[in-house]
């Protein structure tokens, strides 16, 4: 019995990725905009190879970690900003355990490169299934 305790804790949990890209005017933009993920799955943001900006996850009415907000590592900002890790921005979070499917509708903030200090959101979806 220990040694399959074991086995489970050793398996790996699958990493799902959104990739950050931007639009001409700055505005940012997840790929895939919806995401589908069991309940427990990292999800990894990642912006633009050798791209600089910052940009920020904000989920409005509920977090989908459960937990109070993103993993605080080192490769996960403090409150869903992006960090430099490698050559890319990231951040990343845990989605919580559901029992019945449900959706985080989410922002991400970046810069305005058009208006110094302005923010400019996109608006995907994160759906969680048991």
């Amino acid at each position: 019995m220990a040694s399959m305790k074991m086995q489970s804790a050793a398996v790996a949990r699958k990493i799902y990725y959104v990739d950050i890209s931007y639009a001409a005017d700055g505005t940012p933009m997840a790929s895939p905009a919806q995401l589908e993920v069991p309940s427990g799955a990292k999800v990894v943001w990642r912006g633009p190879e050798s791209d600089t900006r910052q940009f920020k996850i904000d989920f409005p009415d509920s977090n989908p970690s459960g937990n109070g907000g993103l993993l605080d590592d080192e490769s996960a900002g403090v409150d869903g900003a992006s960090l430099r890790l490698d050559s890319k921005q990231t951040t990343q979070m845990n989605a919580r355990s559901v029992s019945v499917v449900t959706n985080f509708n989410y922002f991400i903030e970046a810069p305005n490169p058009n208006v110094p200090g302005a923010m400019i959101r996109a608006d995907p979806i994160i759906i969680i299934r048991p």
